[in-house]
């Protein structure tokens, strides 16, 4: 389950199933599970494509002077600047093949998502991603039961759904030096709905950054615009590491999302003192996490661990107490409570039935 406070892709297994709203969720499930094969590109979008296509200054130029703090915009200004911002205005810029590269520290690993060269290339000139170690295979087993009640001011009045069961058992594999894959299966038992069963991969790289995702074998989400400083290795108080990127949803581009999120480390301790099935050391650290979606920011902090033996965070290796606002291990019978907010909020109790690791080579 890849669950951490840069990427979280969980669903926490919440799904308020009343018959009037049935629809609607699922639906909504669906298109966040990526089951739409359809791209409702947006305007910036198609300015952005033909910027691409034409592949020149002044293409890229007419897409910041529309969209300066655009989605692409970073990904723009490393273009024209791979072209040494000289030559004239309508000057095809070099291909990233003609452009000299900077040695990675890995080699790219084969992603099943189109990933824009210029993104790459922040990433592996990025301290973040050269200095970040091999991460270790680990398997997660988990089953909770989950409660929701409706909180908002315009849902209040409907009944307290019954209980929901969900099992999610999660792969965590290195793909290459500095990439690795979260590969989890979620099985759910709603009362009186027929969910299906979701298989989902994420593309992990330099430890923090969610390079995509697909669901069910079909792409689900991709990476833009990525920002990167400081980095986490090695390990030792006051190392500070920032991500800030665009999340692109694939199904629909209303749903794309900023987050912007750093890392500082704050002391250390046994990491078996987390969990005793982890050895080494684990680094405590406070992770400041803030996501802009329509237009709406959301800002929280949480204490995560950088498990060094692993070269995991804690967050992709446990599960996040929204609540506590810290990455925990829980036992059986740990109940959680998350409560969403607005008009048509709702509380989710989680009381785990099962939780189980096993960290490999």
């Amino acid at each position: 389950m890849l669950n951490s406070d840069a990427c979280s892709l969980d669903l926490k297994g919440a799904l308020p199933m009343n018959r009037k709203y049935l629809p609607l969720l699922l639906s909504s499930l669906l298109m966040m599970l990526g089951s739409a094969n359809t791209f409702a590109a947006d305007a910036e979008s198609e300015v952005w494509e033909a910027a691409k296509s034409a592949n020149s200054v002044a293409a890229y130029k007419t897409y910041l002077k529309a969209y300066p703090k655009g989605r692409y915009a970073v990904a723009a200004k490393i273009r024209m600047e791979s072209a040494g911002g000289q030559g004239a205005a309508g000057a095809a810029v070099p291909t990233a093949s003609a452009v000299p590269a900077v040695p990675a520290a890995s080699a790219r690993p084969s992603l099943p998502i189109t990933i824009d060269a210029s993104v790459w290339q922040v990433l592996e000139n990025s301290a973040l991603y050269q200095k970040a170690p091999k991460s270790r295979n680990l398997t997660q087993a988990i089953e909770v039961t989950t409660q929701t009640e409706y909180t908002g001011a315009k849902n209040s009045s409907l009944a307290a759904q019954g209980a929901v069961k969900k099992q999610t058992n999660t792969a965590l594999s290195p793909i290459s030096d500095k990439c690795y894959t979260s590969t989890s299966t979620t099985r759910m038992q709603v009362p009186n709905v027929n969910v299906p069963e979701s298989n989902q991969v994420a593309y992990m790289c330099g430890l923090m950054v969610l390079m995509g995702a697909t669901s069910n074998g079909t792409p689900q989400m991709s990476i833009a615009n990525l920002q990167v400083n400081g980095s986490l290795f090695p390990p030792q108080v006051g190392a500070t590491q920032s991500v800030r990127y665009t999340t692109l949803w694939l199904a629909d581009a209303k749903y794309n999302m900023e987050t912007d999120s750093t890392c500082n480390i704050t002391g250390k301790l046994s990491a078996a003192s987390l969990n005793p099935k982890l050895a080494g050391t684990a680094w405590a650290m406070q992770c400041k996490t803030t996501r802009i979606s329509g237009g709406k920011p959301t800002t929280y902090q949480i204490e995560d661990y950088l498990l060094e033996d692993m070269g995991l965070l804690a967050s992709v290796a446990g599960v996040v107490d929204m609540q506590a606002k810290r990455v925990i291990f829980p036992a059986v019978g740990t109940t959680t409570i998350q409560d969403v907010p607005g008009d048509y909020g709702v509380r989710i109790t989680t009381t785990y039935d099962r939780f189980d690791i096993q960290p490999g080579n």
